[in-house]
């Protein structure tokens, strides 16, 4: 994707390997094997990541269920350096026994601090084992079960490496000042003897149903998660269940607000659709009050259904609209997590076609009420699996983290000197009444920004009673569900607004398709001009910021964060 205006050239290489792939009775090795991939290759033994850094670059990579990825942002001139660095490690990585007994102790350690030893970090894996059986290959947690990551050996990456890390099985993404014919000679050059393997097949999907437990933890409250099956990602289904989620969790009929209502036992409820490759899941948490006891999957269900049934268009727009911009959020920016060429390898690995990125940016236009109803009608208590996070002792003993005795390369030596990066140009403004803005010209963004900041150091009343401030932040950013204007009308444009106060400055940004700004100008100015303050949103930002409160003073990590 040439780009002639950006400072910088962003590369993704994205390989259709996740857990998914890994051996049942060696869970974790695609994750460990990421960690692998930064220890250098045969002909660039430095660190992957000291080595562009030293280039002035940033590089980082993930592990998911369904892709493994590596992304890098670099310099125009360092460009050809990198793919030649990537080309070498995909042909030849560097499994030397030091590096990866390295990689194995930072690896349990990663494990011990996300799961054994977090908060919760147990029950969200025995969740997918509940909703995934021991054939499914969701079943185990991305990172692997400790006994397997210590069990690993070099021949088994060795092994996983032969079958997954080829051409065969790569998406490559660039995005920046690159010229195309170009770039691709590069490419050809660098990868072309690297040879390819069959493809990888797909894996059997065996799903669970209706499945019910009751964990005990360490933890400083009890909390439940509800889960159901649904389509797999870029489904008609699964663009349905995108649309019900985002209005169960943040449009006007939201479930928490209804269970705030009429099931005073549940508060701090989420729900939300994740999407992948094979099979899709509807996730709804929630936190049960203290004296609460019984499994209220039956009354989150109903609420559910009563949330459904209340719909209306304007609820549907509002959430199109909403889903719309996070389709183009990574069309604004080339690299990293979540931008472009991110984007398209992940439609890459997950679909085969990169550029099915841009025609899934409609796939919301065709959702409609009937087809959101009749969706949520699947999400049944007889199909629901439902796990209770109870405090009580932990189910087994956590392990201590493990130091590593191998020795880090010393790091590498940059350049003398970089490039300078000069920005779009800019342009000092004032309006009649004196106020300044700034403007940046970025024709070819997707995307236009707005923010607006105000002094409030000088207000002796957020000085003196500070939790104010969190109060109005709170009741000012929900008239996006309270009242549909002038939030709403910004919503269904596609646009996004958020209103955020603190003791010396407060601040309203907003973000909207190119070309909406001035449909929402007179909405921007009905947010500043009308803050209300609805009597039953304030009632119920006080319980859920007292509840708040109290999970944190039953917290010790917490208080001891807060003591020190």
């Amino acid at each position: 994707i040439p780009d002639a205006a950006a400072p910088t050239v962003a590369l993704d290489l994205s390989y259709g390997v996740g857990s998914k792939n890994d051996p049942r009775e060696r869970t974790g090795l695609a994750h460990f094997y990421e960690h692998m991939m930064f220890e250098g290759s045969a002909n660039h033994t430095s660190n992957f990541i000291q080595k562009v850094e030293s280039r002035g670059g940033r590089v980082n990579g993930g592990t998911s269920r369904d892709r493994t990825q590596y992304w890098s942002i670099v310099p125009p001139e360092a460009l050809e350096e990198l793919l030649a660095m990537e080309a070498d490690r995909m042909r030849s990585p560097n499994l030397d026994p030091i590096s990866f007994e390295e990689q194995k102790g930072i690896i349990t350690n990663e494990r011990l601090e996300k799961y054994d030893n977090a908060p919760f970090g147990l029950a969200i894996e025995r969740f997918h084992q509940l909703l995934y059986g021991e054939e499914h290959p969701y079943h185990a947690p991305v990172i692997g079960s400790l006994p397997h990551i210590q069990q690993t050996s070099l021949e088994d990456l060795k092994a996983f490496t032969q079958k997954y890390y080829h051409p065969g099985n790569a998406c490559l993404a660039i995005a920046g000042p690159i010229a195309v014919a170009e770039c691709q000679n590069l490419i050809h050059r660098l990868f072309a003897d690297i040879p390819a393997h069959d493809p990888v097949p797909a894996p059997v999907i065996p799903l669970n149903h209706g499945l019910n437990e009751t964990l005990f933890d360490d933890v400083a409250y009890p909390k439940s998660y509800i889960g159901w099956h649904t389509a797999a990602a870029f489904s008609e289904d699964d663009a349905a269940y995108d649309v019900l989620s985002h209005i169960l969790s943040q449009g006007r009929g939201q479930l928490l607000s209804h269970l705030n209502r009429n099931q005073p036992q549940v508060h701090d409820v989420r729900a939300m659709q994740v999407s992948r490759q094979h099979a899709g899941l509807f996730r709804v948490d929630y936190i049960p009050h203290e004296k609460a006891t019984a499994n209220l999957t039956e009354q989150v269900s109903a609420s559910i259904k009563s949330c459904v049934d209340a719909m209306q268009e304007a609820d549907l727009e509002q959430a199109k609209g909403q889903l719309r911009l996070q389709e183009l959020l990574p069309l604004a920016r080339s690299g990293g997590f979540g931008g472009l060429v991110d984007a398209l390898n992940f439609f890459g690995t997950l679909t085969g076609q990169q550029t099915d990125l841009f025609s899934a940016m409609d796939r919301f236009r065709h959702v409609n009420l009937s087809h959101v109803k009749a969706c949520a009608e699947k999400l049944t208590v007889d199909n629901a699996t439902c796990l209770q996070v109870k405090v009580g002792p932990k189910p087994k003993t956590p392990l201590q983290p493990q130091a590593s005795s191998a020795q880090k390369p010393a790091p590498t030596k940059g350049p003398a000197s970089l490039p300078v990066y000069r920005p779009e140009p800019s342009q000092l403004g004032q309006t009649t009444s004196g106020f300044p803005f700034w403007q940046v010209h970025k024709p070819r963004q997707p995307l236009q920004s707005l923010r607006l900041c105000w002094h409030t150091a000088h207000s002796p009343t957020l000085v003196a009673k500070p939790f104010l401030a969190r109060y109005l932040e709170q009741i000012v950013g929900r008239r996006f569900h309270v009242n549909p204007t002038p939030f709403g009308h910004i919503a269904a444009k596609g646009g996004d607004a958020e209103v955020r106060v603190q003791a010396n400055v407060a601040d309203l940004g907003l973000l909207v398709p190119q070309g909406t700004a001035p449909s929402v100008t007179a909405a921007l100015r009905g947010i500043l001009e009308t803050v209300d303050l609805p009597q039953a949103v304030f009632h119920s930002l006080q319980e859920d910021f007292q509840g708040r409160l109290r999970r944190m003073q039953g917290n010790k990590e917490f208080l001891l964060e807060q003591t020190a």
